[in-house]
């Protein structure tokens, strides 16, 4: 185990070793977002019968310059009968088109009188045949529709539910299991002498619920080396990772590295070389992953969407590798940077162009994430970063 890692490296590292989780069914309903885990082909014709792309006219073999008509097809209906020359009947927009019609005639073109129809514009026949959508035209019987490795959006759940599918087999939402360790932690509401609240319980959870992920949170652990093991091998075995915060440095009572060896886990990482948030340990045992986050709020939410938002994007099935942007700094940044750094920034686009502005530039870490929708990408350096540089940034897509 190389003791530290690039933000890059360990990216790769879980690339290689990350398998998404076992396919399962599930209703179509509830398959959006997720990953396609399996190949679909199409078990019938679509459209299932001919059918009118307009309101207008079914019209039978021409004979003379009007039409009789005989019927009229709505969505849903059918004429039963061919048309024989002459016959026309009134259709509409996806109803079937009756057998012997040569073409649909678009309402516009056409006038009604006295139970005849009239044509008012020349319309070349292959033009009116074209209107005529054929059986089968968009997608054959046995035909490949979607691959697996395919995130499900509405226009796959929308073709899927066309073609008559109920269910279909996903990579499912990983579950996770959140605690925070800390003797000095309580409960949101329960400020006491030398206490504060576990509000990275809180932020991760929220954290984990925007990513769609099941989520199990136990209370504050006190710095107890025996109770947070016990912890760990109560949830390893039923969950699929395990999110720790606090206790991740190499003090007394930095427990987290030791607890998960202790609970059976290997070590794959124990810092890595970006601030806030490089005090990241990450370990594995079996198909249970255990990462260990920083106990202040900034670096815990960093390492969060740096480290753990790509690993449950890897276990969903999908590509792992977060999105580098690139926009424009439009205000000086001024603070020094020992390491790489991220920093919290809003980015906004402006006639196609990142426009990037740090926040909370002089604010205590509690609040160093507020208002943020990106994290800025700063090499380490003293001197500062000048307005108009281009910089690349992590989007968080929140707001």
């Amino acid at each position: 185990m190389k003791e530290l890692l690039e933000w890059e490296e360990a990216l790769c590292l879980l690339e290689e070793i990350v398998t998404p989780l076992t396919p399962v069914k599930v209703p179509l309903a509830d398959s959006a977002g997720l990953v396609l885990a399996e190949e679909i082909t199409s078990p019938v014709p679509f459209p299932p019968f001919t059918r009118s792309r307009v309101d207008g006219y079914a019209l039978g073999p021409v004979a003379g310059e009007s039409y009789r008509l005989v019927g009229e097809v709505p969505a849903g209906g059918k004429y039963p009968y061919p048309l024989g020359p002459g016959e026309a009947v009134r259709i509409f927009t996806g109803a079937p088109v009756p057998v012997g019609a040569v073409g649909v005639l678009p309402q516009e073109w056409a006038r009604e009188e006295e139970g005849r129809l009239y044509p008012v514009s020349c319309a070349d026949a292959s033009v009116l045949a074209s209107l005529v959508q054929r059986e089968g035209e968009e997608i054959g019987r046995g035909e490949e529709v979607l691959r697996p490795g395919i995130v499900l959006t509405p226009a796959e759940i929308g073709l899927l539910a066309a073609l008559g599918f109920k269910e279909v087999a996903v990579y499912p939402r990983p579950q996770v299991a959140v605690m925070a360790v800390g003797s000095e932690l309580r409960d949101a509401d329960e400020y006491g002498e030398n206490t504060i609240p576990g509000s990275n319980l809180f932020a991760l959870e929220a954290g984990l619920k925007l990513e769609g992920v099941k989520t199990f949170c136990l209370p504050p652990l006190p710095d107890d080396l025996e109770r947070v093991t016990s912890s760990l091998r109560e949830m390893i075995n039923s969950v699929d990772l395990i999110i720790t915060s606090g206790g991740t440095g190499e003090g007394k009572y930095d427990l987290t590295a030791r607890a998960f060896l202790k609970a059976g886990a290997e070590l794959l990482f124990t810092r890595l070389n970006f601030r806030p948030g490089g005090r990241v340990i990450m370990a594995r045992r079996g198909r249970c992953f255990l990462v260990g986050l920083p106990g202040t709020p900034s670096a815990a939410l960093v390492s969060f969407y740096l480290l753990v938002r790509p690993l449950l994007r890897a276990l969903a099935g999908k590509n792992l590798k977060p999105c580098l942007w690139k926009g424009i700094l439009v205000e000086e940044f001024t603070k020094e940077r020992r390491q790489r750094y991220f920093h919290y920034a809003r980015a906004c686009n402006k006639e196609g162009v990142w426009e990037l502005i740090p926040v909370n530039l002089k604010q205590a870490p509690l609040k160093a994430g507020v208002g943020a929708n990106a994290l800025l990408d700063l090499p380490a350096g003293k001197c500062s970063i000048d307005k108009g540089v281009e910089l690349n940034f992590v989007p968080l897509n929140y707001i």
